[in-house]
């Protein structure tokens, strides 16, 4: 992972990928600022916390400028902007269609298909299903 070095090359067991899962989307949404969102942590954004630090972010920036104005050639600097819409992947306009729920996908953005091996898993934990997946998010 990107920002998280200590990230597991292989998970030994499904208990540790669903451990090390949960700590990094912990992170990644409470503590991670992300420059899309402004350099507020997604949980930020979602809850509607946004406005209330970005506001405090200016007025600490503005109370910077006033006792050092040279340090800032450009005038009173300001927090980045919350953007009105964050996507990974837009949703294409018309209904959406669960991953899995028709034929295996042929597109060219490297989705995997169900029919696609992962040769490279190891060999002692056991194979995939999804249904796993939908047990443990329930």
């Amino acid at each position: 992972m990107k920002y998280r070095p200590a990230f597991p090359e292989r998970f030994g067991s499904l208990e540790h990928a669903r451990t090390v899962s949960g700590e990094l989307l912990h992170w990644y949404n409470h503590e991670h600022h992300h420059a899309a969102l402004g350099l507020l942590t997604p949980a930020d954004v979602h809850c509607g916390r946004a406005a209330a630090k970005t506001a405090a972010r200016a007025h600490v920036l503005a109370a910077a400028y006033a006792r050092h104005p040279e340090r800032f050639p450009r005038g009173v600097p300001q927090p980045p902007a919350v953007p009105a819409e964050v996507w990974i992947n837009k949703p294409r306009s018309g209904p959406l269609t669960l991953f899995g729920a028709g034929p295996a996908p042929d597109d060219a953005r490297g989705c995997l298909r169900r029919d696609d091996r992962d040769q490279g898993r190891d060999p002692t934990t056991p194979g995939f299903r999804g249904e796993e997946l939908v047990a443990a998010v329930q």
